[in-house]
Parts: structure tokens; sequence; C-alpha cells
């Protein structure tokens, strides 16, 4: 792992978490809607000065452009920062009416989540290259980030690459780039620039500062941070940025700008960023062109977004009246709301934006309720149903194998959501073999390995011994009863899921049971004078029902009488060496007989 970083990511634009700005709005919403989507007012409520100032203020608290600078300004938006319940005047909300929107089909089946086994790194999908779906998880017992594809059987790290890659991969024709940053104890980063066609890896070019990717047709667009952080004295600075552009054989040279990039757009081969003011409310669109960034227009807060048929759509909010939409950008104008007939009036999120399947997929989510799908092929709004989960703020959508991917933050971290609008009900589970790990002896606990599976399957288990299920054992692990001493013991491992055939595969028994054994240390408890109570101890025995039997000994040999837990020093005792023998049974148990280190009797007090 990297030394620790000083300051990370002081400009973050990458393809999974660029825009973010504004995600989980709770308050802001548009009120009552009464008239099809139009262009924002000109004029802006109070309102708009003060979710944007709260907006500034969360990110000149936290590092700009990391993930926790990005969440502080979805809830600085929603004013939840603030404590501020304010909603926007609905004299300033326009929204579609809902009566264009097609009904969701019968029997709709919701997105199916990755069983969070297959996805413990929170791996989310990035990028598609070739037949691969690639992102990037970060693994918690090795403090590695990976880079990840997608298989049958869920997240999978992906041989021979680097084990402490940044948190971003995009494609760029047919290659796929990230980059692994090396810092020095003083904080001096070293980020090498990497693409990988599949197979091999080849470092492209080494950079002095941190750098976040992004891509537009055939050109990758490097946003190096080149911000002097030593020479600020508090959270109030200027951003300072190189923009490097690379066709695949040469670099450009570098335009350098003070203005703060959020997101990225691309149209074609041309890239746009958002840049959010750091002294005001406004938020506008800049194209990269050869020498200089040039400003095309004012923009709302966005989250999302995917080219679609020649322009940029984006769920995003206007800075002037808050209206919350899906916005349309071709390049030229200022992004405009689209008519798609969904009212975003309660939406507690801004939409998320990809494409599926041909059409523009675009979601809805109320306070409590699950996002809802929309697909809209330019004049029509279907509704696609409920899918799962509260989408993250790295869940961009992403379409792999003719399914749409998403990242969603459950109680458990980051899990990937598939939905599938062709999935029909009878699709059978990928499975393999179970394997049983562990020793089986009486009191050793068994774990049930279930191999690979389908990712969004849902697992169950059973324990059998001989052949007969064993009544309660239905978790992952079981713990070898007496009852089952010289029995032989499998588990069956059954797969199941919305729209598929439950799978069932049982493993290979194990060998018969063995006894137990026990972990018996007796020691001698007390002052070994004359008139002392000494105790024989037997701390950490397991199964504590174990049946103990006592004898004490006096050089060697048995006190006559003295087969208690307790036993007094007596006058025969002193200057001899006393000692006890614990005897241990229990079924199912081998019987053990330990005694304890001797201790020599005297007369002192």
């Amino acid at each position: 792992m990297s030394a620790p970083r000083l300051r990370r990511r002081a400009l973050t634009i990458t393809a999974a978490l660029a825009g973010t700005v504004g995600l989980a709005l709770g308050g802001i919403a548009p009120a009552n809607a009464a008239a099809p989507v139009a262009a924002a007012p000109a004029a802006a409520p109070a309102q708009s000065a003060t979710a944007s100032s709260r907006a500034l203020d969360a990110l000149h608290n936290t590092d700009f452009g990391t993930p926790a600078s990005r969440a502080a300004v979805a809830q600085a938006l929603n004013g939840t920062a603030a404590g501020s319940s304010t909603l926007p005047s609905s004299s300033l909300q326009r929204s579609a009416t809902t009566d264009a929107v097609r009904p969701a089909p019968a029997g709709a089946i919701p997105a199916a989540k990755v069983d969070p086994n297959a996805n413990a790194g929170g791996a989310y999908a990035q990028a598609v290259l070739g037949d691969e779906l690639y992102g990037v998880s970060y693994d918690w017992e090795s403090d590695e980030t990976r880079l990840q594809h997608w298989t049958s059987f869920g997240w999978k790290t992906v041989a021979g690459a680097p084990t402490d890659i940044d948190e971003q991969v995009v494609v760029v024709g047919n290659l796929l780039y990230f980059t692994v940053s090396t810092y020095s104890r003083s904080g001096k980063a070293t980020v090498t620039l990497t693409s990988f066609d599949g197979t091999n890896y080849a470092a492209v070019k080494t950079f002095s500062h941190d750098v976040t990717l992004a891509s537009a047709g055939s050109t990758l667009t490097i946003v190096e941070d080149t911000t002097d952080y030593d020479n600020y004295d508090d959270d109030y600075f200027t951003q300072t940025s190189a923009i490097t552009r690379y066709d695949g054989t040469t670099f450009s040279t570098p335009i350098t700008t003070k203005k703060y990039l959020t997101s990225p757009v691309s149209i074609g081969n041309t890239q746009y960023f958002v840049v959010m003011s750091q002294t005001s409310s406004a938020t506008a669109l800049y194209r990269v062109d050869p020498t200089a960034l040039t400003r095309v227009s004012s923009a709302p807060y966005t989250f999302s977004g995917a080219e679609w048929k020649g322009a940029y759509y984006f769920g995003g909010v206007s800075p002037k009246t808050e209206t919350v939409a899906v916005y349309r950008f071709d390049g030229t104008g200022e992004p405009t709301p689209v008519t798609t007939g969904v009212s975003f009036k309660t939406a507690t999120a801004l939409p998320a934006v990809g494409v599926y399947d041909g059409d523009l997929e675009f979601t809805n989510q109320t306070k409590g309720q699950r996002p809802t799908l929309y697909s809209f092929d330019g004049t029509t709004t279907t509704n696609e149903g409920p899918i799962g989960g509260t989408i993250a703020p790295i869940g961009l959508f992403k379409e792999f194998d003719s399914k749409l991917f998403y990242t969603s933050y459950d109680f458990d971290g980051f899990n990937t959501y598939i939905y599938d609008k062709n999935a029909k009900a009878g699709t059978p589970i990928e499975s393999t073999v179970p394997t049983v790990a562990g020793t089986p002896k009486v009191g050793k606990k068994l774990t049930a390995v279930p191999g690979d599976w389908t990712a969004t399957a849902k697992l169950s288990y059973q324990w059998s011994v001989d052949g007969k299920a064993i009544a309660g054992a239905t978790k992952q692990y079981h713990t070898v009863a007496p009852a089952e001493l010289r029995r032989t013991l499998t588990v069956k491992v059954s797969g199941s899921g919305p729209a598929f055939v439950t799978a069932t595969q049982t493993s290979a028994s194990t060998a018969a049971a063995l006894p137990g054994t026990f972990a018996l240390k007796p020691v001698i408890s007390g002052k070994t004078v004359v008139g002392s109570k000494l105790t024989a101890v037997t701390s950490g025995l397991k199964p504590k029902s174990a049946t103990l039997t006592y004898r004490w000994l006096r050089d060697g040999k048995p006190i006559s009488g003295a087969t208690k837990k307790t036993h007094t020093a007596s006058k025969g005792d002193v200057g001899t060496s006393l000692t006890v023998s614990v005897k241990a049974s229990s079924p199912g148990y081998s019987t053990a007989s330990v005694t304890s280190a001797a201790k020599k009797v005297t007369t002192k007090k």
C-alpha cells in the first residue's frame, strides 16, 4: 500500500464518481407540476442561492473531488447539511404530466442483487472492453484496490493487474486505461498512466500530481491536479489543473486552468466539463479545445449521464430554479429538460441516466420507495417497474451482456444489481458442486464452500448426516454434534432468484466424524500453606457440559479421600509436592486425563 495521501484526488472526474453532486436530494424536489417540461425561467428563488452556498461550503470543508466531498455536496443541496427542509417555490417548478407514460408490464421482474459474498470488495461497473466488464474494488483485508472483471459468478480479480490502482477505469478505442499512484513520505505523488488490452499491461506515462481520467470518442483526457496546497493556510483556495489529451500516440500540450471541473461530458470526440464556481452559485459547461477551455453555456448540477443519439443526457437540478429533470445537452446551447412525461415533484434523488437496448433509461425515486426505472425511445416513455436498491453515488448505469448494471448502497456496503428486461421465468441458475472445509470432528466447525453460482442467486444451506437432514442446520457453518460421531456429513446448497429455476448441488460426504478432544490444562489455585484451600481450575474447557472427576496426589501418590475439586493443605502435605489429576468425559469425546504442575506445601503463611 502506498504512503498516506496528504490530499486525495483534488480533482475527481472519474466515469464512476463524476457528477455525484446532487445525489440523494431529499428535500430538493419540484412541488406540484402543472405544465409540460420547459426551459427554466430566468428568475432564481432565494432558496437557489442558499442551496448553492451550502454546496460551496461543503466543497471547501472537505478534500476537493473525493467521494466524501461529493457526498457532502449532495447533502448540502438537499438542505440536510444545514438542517433545512425548505422546498422550492411551486410556481417555479415545471415537470411533464404523467399521462404519456406507459404502465409497467405485468409481472415485471425487479433488478436482482448480486450476492454480497460475490461482491465483497464493493466493486462497481465502470467500463466495457471487448466482451469484458471492468470495475474497481477495495479489499479491506489486504488494504488494496483491485481491477475486477465480471463473470457469471460475480466480480473476480483480473490476473496480473497491479494491486493498488486508483478508483477509476476508462476505455478508449481498444484499450482500458487506469492509474497507479504512489506517494513519498512528504506526500509527493508519482502517478503512472497504465493501459490494458485485455491481456497485457503497459506503462504509458508518469505524472507528478494526482490524475483523473475522462474519455470522449477516440481521445483520452487526463486532468492533473497541480494545486499548490502547501501555500494555502485555510480550506478556501483556488483549484489549479492541467488538462492533457491523448490520442493513443501523442500527448497534447497541457491546458492550464483555475476552474473547478466536476463532471465530464462527452459528445463524439468532443470533451466537455461541468465547471462549478468556487465563489458563487454558478455552474457552466466548458468545451476542451486544442489550446483553451471554452465556455458553452450555463448548466445544472449533474449526477449521471450518457451520450445518446448525438447528445448528452443527464439527471440534474437547475441552480437557477432547482428544477429536477432529465436534461439534454447538444454541445451548443444550454441544457434543457426533456419531456418524458415523468414528474419528479416528490423525487428524493436526481435521476440516474444511462443507455440500455438502444433506449434512454432513467430513474425516479421517492422517499421510502425503491427507484422506478423508465425507458424513453425519444417519443414514448415506458415504466419498466421498480428496481432494487438505492442507487449509490458511484452507481452509474452500464450496459453489458444485454443487461443493465448499476451499484446500490445497502446496509452491507456497495452491491451490484442487474436489470434484465428480457428475463424470463425458467432460466437455469449456473452452479458448481460445493465442498466442505474443516475436519469432521465432534465439537469442530465445518464450513460450506459453495463454489461459483450465478451472481444474483440467493443461496441457502442444509446439512445432513448419513444422508438425513439435520433439523435446524441451515446455515453456512455447522458444528459437529456428539450424535454425529463416526457418521458422515454432507451439505446441500440451493440457489434461487427472480426468473430463475432453483438449482441444488450436494457436496461429497466427509470422512466419518472423529471423537472430539478436550483442551484440558488444570492448574492449582490458592496458597500452598497448611490450612489453605486449594482449587483445581480448568478454565476454557469445552464443552462446558463435560463431566469432571478429580484426584489429588502427594508426591505422585493418591491422597486418600481427596477426590473433590478442592483440597485443604494439611500438615501431612508439608514438604511434599501436590498435584491434581483431572479426568474429563462427555458423549462423543475421547476421555482425557491430565495432571497439573506440582506445587510445594509449606508452613509459612
